[in-house]
């Protein structure tokens, strides 16, 4: 089946108080937040890594990176697992946990309800705020996230 031309497959990733909004290509797998291992002395951003088809991998808060207070893990939590988007960036893959389960959305034109203001200032690593039928949502930028990740990664290997 072919998909139209200004029709984005994407998840909406809720966290605690917003929504991150991920076109489908990002995300490589949705699975259980299990086994997350804690890393001494990592940055509060970083709640530990775990095991993904054979490999370790970070686990992100966004809600950290953007400056936010660590919310609770919520007992519905998964981890998304986000291809990367730098070839080059020292890490091949690392995991966003969210605050639920995320939901498919097919994203066009006429169901995005503008740029949003909610919130507060943007982040360095939001690209836009949306509403998304009616929802808000951040769109982030994965570039500055991985930036981050792999910058980290790379001096704690």
């Amino acid at each position: 089946m072919r998909t139209r031309p200004d029709v984005i497959p994407s998840l909406l990733l809720p966290l605690h108080g917003k929504n991150l909004l991920l076109p489908n290509v990002a995300v490589a797998e949705v699975i259980p937040y299990d086994a997350v291992q804690p890393v001494a002395e990592a940055a509060e951003w970083l709640l530990g890594i775990t095991r993904w088809r054979g490999q370790t991998i970070p686990v992100v808060s966004f809600e950290v990176v953007r400056g936010d207070h660590m919310p609770p893990l919520a007992e519905d939590a998964r981890l998304v697992v986000l291809n990367t988007v730098q070839g080059d960036g020292g890490v091949d893959f690392y995991a966003v946990v969210t605050a639920g389960i995320p939901h498919l959305r097919s994203v066009t034109p006429d169901k995005l309800d503008g740029v949003e203001t909610f919130d507060g200032v943007p982040s360095a690593d939001e690209l836009r705020r949306i509403r998304i039928e009616g929802e808000p949502a951040i769109i982030p930028d994965l570039k500055v996230l991985e930036s981050l990740v792999a910058g980290y990664w790379n001096l704690a290997a």
